[in-house]
This record gives C-alpha cells, sequence and structure tokens, in this order.
C-alpha cells in the first residue's frame, strides 16, 4: 500500500519521497516492480541503506538519508512500527517542526506482540509508545483495527482510511491465461492460495484441511503461490506425508494479469491467516469475484455481512468444513462472486484515498501550527 499510496499522491502534484532499504543489486528489480504503478515515476526513491542486521539495529547510513528528507513543515509517514529507523525518523520530526503519520500494518496486534515480546515490551517503555501517542495520526484500515487500537491505548489518535486494490483488475480478465501458463494445473478445479508462504499466514492448517477435503471432493486441486518466507518446506512436508503431492501445485509469485487470471479461475480463495492487517490478495480476489474462506485474524469482519465468503476460527476442520461448503454449493459460489464484485467496486479508489489521506496530513499540519502558537 506504501508505495502505491505514494505514486498517487505524486501524480497529484505534490512532493513526495519514498525512503526504503534494499540492498543496492537488487535496485533495477525493485524498480521493475514498481514501475508500472502510475505516478511512479514521479517519486524520488531513497535507499536507507538498512538491510544488514548490524545498520537496521543501528542505522546510521539510514540516519543520514532520512536526515537530509524531514525539515520543517513536513509530513512523515511510517509505514511498521519496530524498525529503529521509524523511530528515528519521529524523534527526527519532532525535533524539526514536522510532523508524522503511522501505519502499524497489523505490527501491534497480539500475534506480532508475542514474538520477541519481552523486547517490545522494553520498546514500548523506551519510547515507541510515546511515538504512536504523539503521531498526527494511528492510521487503521478497518473498523476493527480501530477499536482494537482504541483498546490499547484511548489517546492515540485514530484516523480510518480504508485500503483498496490495485487498478489492473478493474478490466476483462481471461481465466484460461493462468492455465495456459501453468498446464500442470490443467482443466481441474482448484483452490487458490495466494501470499508470502510464512507461518503467519497459517499454510499448516490449510494443508491438513486439504488432506481433508481431498479426501471429501476428489476433482478438487490446491494451488498455493507465492514467495517462500520460510513455511514452504514445512508446507511440503505436510502435502507429500498425506500423498497429495500430485494434486497440490506451488507455482511461486504470481503477478499482474497472471495472478488476476488464478484467481479469476479458482473455484474459491482461501487464507487461514494468523493475523492479517488489511490483506491485498484478498481484496484483489474479492475483486475478481472469487468467493473466499478466511480465518476470523484476517480481521475483515464486513465480508461475511456481505456475503462475499465465510469466515471461520483458526481451526483445519471448520476451514475444510467452510471451503467444502462452497466446492459443492454452485449456486452459493455465484451468489458470493456477484455479491463480492458489487461490494468492491462501491470501495474508494486509490485517487480518493490519496486525497483522504493528504486531507488528513492537512489537518497534522494544521494541529501542529496552534501548538506552535500555543508556546
Amino acid at each position: 500500500m506504501s508505495v502505491r499510496l505514494a505514486s498517487e499522491q505524486a501524480q497529484a502534484g505534490h512532493e513526495v519521497y519514498v525512503c526504503g532499504n534494499y540492498n543496492s543489486d537488487r535496485e533495477s528489480e525493485v524498480l521493475k516492480f514498481y514501475s508500472r504503478m502510475p505516478g511512479f515515476q514521479q517519486l524520488t526513491l531513497v535507499n536507507a541503506g538498512t538491510t544488514h542486521l548490524g545498520e537496521h539495529l543501528f542505522p546510521r547510513s539510514g540516519w543520514a538519508s532520512v536526515s537530509r528528507l524531514i525539515t520543517s513543515g513536513a509530513v512523515v509517514h511510517l509505514h511498521g512500527v519496530w524498525d529503529p529507523l521509524l523511530f528515528l525518523a519521529s524523534w527526527l520530526a519532532r525535533r524539526c517542526g514536522a510532523t508524522y503519520v503511522i501505519s502499524p500494518h497489523s505490527m501491534l496486534y497480539p500475534s506480532q506482540m508475542n514474538r520477541y515480546a519481552w523486547c517490545k515490551k522494553i520498546l514500548m517503555i523506551c519510547g515507541l509508545r510515546r511515538m504512536l501517542r504523539e503521531a498526527g495520526f494511528v492510521h487503521a484500515i478497518n473498523e476493527e483495527e480501530v477499536i482494537f487500537l482504541h483498546n490499547m491505548d484511548s489517546t492515540f489518535r485514530i484516523r480510518l482510511i480504508l485500503n483498496t486494490f490495485p487498478e489492473t483488475i478493474s478490466g476483462p480478465t481471461d481465466p484460461s491465461e493462468f492455465r495456459r501458463k501453468h498446464p500442470k494445473v490443467g482443466n481441474r478445479r482448484y483452490i487458490l492460495f495466494l501470499g508470502r508462504l510464512h507461518s503467519q499466514k497459517g499454510l499448516v492448517y490449510l494443508g491438513r484441511a486439504f488432506t481433508r477435503i481431498a479426501r471429501h471432493i476428489p476433482d478438487v486441486d490446491l494451488v498455493v503461490a507465492g514467495p517462500d518466507g520460510g513455511e514452504k518446506v514445512r508446507f511440503a512436508s505436510i502435502i507429500a506425508t498425506a500423498g497429495l503431492a500430485d494434486r497440490v501445485y506451488i507455482p511461486g509469485p504470481l503477478y499482474g494479469t497472471e495472478k488476476m487470471a488464478a484467481m479469476c479461475g479458482a473455484e474459491c480463495y482461501c487464507q487461514p491467516s494468523l493475523h492479517e492487517g488489511s490483506s491485498m490478495a484478498l481484496l484483489e480476489a474479492l475483486a475478481c469475484g472469487c468467493p473466499v474462506v478466511i480465518t476470523e485474524g484476517c480481521c475483515f469482519p464486513e465480508m461475511k455481512k456481505a456475503g462475499v465468503g465465510l469466515v471461520v476460527p483458526l481451526d483445519e476442520s471448520a476451514i475444510a468444513e467452510a471451503v467444502e461448503h462452497v466446492l459443492v454449493e454452485p449456486d452459493l459460489r455465484r451468489a458470493m462472486s456477484t455479491a463480492a464484485k458489487q461490494m468492491m467496486a462501491s470501495r474508494p479508489g486509490w485517487t480518493e484515498i490519496a486525497n483522504q489521506m493528504v486531507a488528513a496530513y492537512g489537518d497534522c499540519l494544521n494541529q501542529l501550527l496552534v501548538k506552535a502558537e500555543k508556546a
């Protein structure tokens, strides 16, 4: 979301700098990935160079990068929470008379806080809670996150601005494109998972759920697409042990129309995450009209109300039962598909979201001026 939002703001005529951290040898790869975004060429990219552990913990080069960018009257949008460079940027913004806002991207939820919990508790005490409290606002991307952040600390200034999806799915997509490029899928029906192959995505639950689904519905396969985040071997082991390797296809990452074709051709999109802030892949699947089954940790309660999919606990039996229900009910799939397209068509596009964010930045700057006058 961060680069897409920045691109839209730059396209509207604002001066926007994007400061990230990546190895210099990956620069061409980064540019190629993002260059398709409207407005991307109008951004100024700054590589903070904090990919090594030492630089990550003590970001000297990153500090040099952000200190040149943050000046009085600037708006600094921090994406994430735990990176030391973000803390330094917030401190510098306060010192320079700038304002900053924070998009936590689900990093404050218990599933994230419990990882290295003692370290994160120390960081909160040592200044991160203050960083959140003194932000112009903390950006929430759904109603559930608003409630969660308020319960976490009622002094946070919280602003709700929805996430949206790329415009590339607004046009017609040929589902057969995915099958042509991946002949192993053949003409069989398939369930789709798309995302990083990481433990937080619940792939263990998906693998075990599919062992049950495969027994009950023999004409359905599973496609698990995305870059390996450390969970691929474990997931493949579950599938191999169940004797289902010939019914599970792992094509790696999918992008652009190929990804959309996979979503449009799927019988069901399943995302059994332990936790999500606002999954872009889930929004894309809904916009493609794909019925979905997600876990409660995906934090998308409005989906169930809209009748576009099923929300279940993080339990392999519950996941399997819900997916089977979608697969065996063609009328239900058609109704979910229609409702999903209607739901996503009513969501704001990137231009509207960028305008909302710029207006929110303006409110923060006004607050900063009022504070300065009182001082």
